[in-house]
């Protein structure tokens, strides 16, 4: 890729994409039996190996205290979603921009299905299940970039409502 390109590339990650933001209450249930919750790297052992996950961001995340949910088949790691709770503000890669919140919320990010488990419902059983676990009275966010269709279908299939977008140039989330 030339120079160039990635300025272009950069431009518009910066000042034209958009994350559309969603929102839902927590529920308070029990834990589905295949959804597992990491707290930290030592309870993850050879199962990031099949994962886009490097151990160095897995560090950093889990000395924030933030979660990881995943689930499992056949002891195969198919798809995970980090939580960070009670935040007020929030780093979106995709935008390049942190993002304020007027109330405490739990963030739900960067979340993956292995390609060979995508379009059979794994994405909206993870949030489903995290929604459920999650207190009553905990607002649930949850973002994805306007062009990416599956992700607002499986986020909007869970049960999220929109409640904004935040870009480059609008980082305030009134909620």
């Amino acid at each position: 890729m030339k120079i160039t390109d990635k300025i272009s590339t950069q431009i518009h990650r910066l000042f034209l994409d958009k994350c559309l933001v969603f929102m839902i209450s927590g529920e308070n249930a029990d834990i589905g039996t295949n959804v597992q919750i990491a707290k930290s790297i030592k309870e993850l052992n050879e199962k990031i190996s099949n994962t886009e996950i490097d151990e160095e961001t897995l560090t950093e995340r889990f000395n924030d205290s933030d979660e990881l949910y995943y689930l499992e088949e056949s002891g195969q790691m198919v798809a995970y979603g980090w939580v960070r709770k009670n935040a007020t503000d929030f780093y979106v890669y995709e935008t390049a921009c942190t993002v304020s919140f007027s109330k405490n919320v739990n963030v739900l990010y960067d979340f993956y299905v292995n390609p060979s488990f995508r379009r059979k419902g794994y994405y909206s059983s993870l949030l489903k299940t995290i929604i459920s676990v999650s207190e009553k009275n905990e607002r649930l966010i949850i973002y994805a970039l306007s062009t990416n269709e599956n992700s607002i279908k499986g986020i909007k299939k869970s049960g999220f409502s929109f409640v904004g977008e935040v870009s480059y140039f609008k980082r305030k989330i009134n909620i």
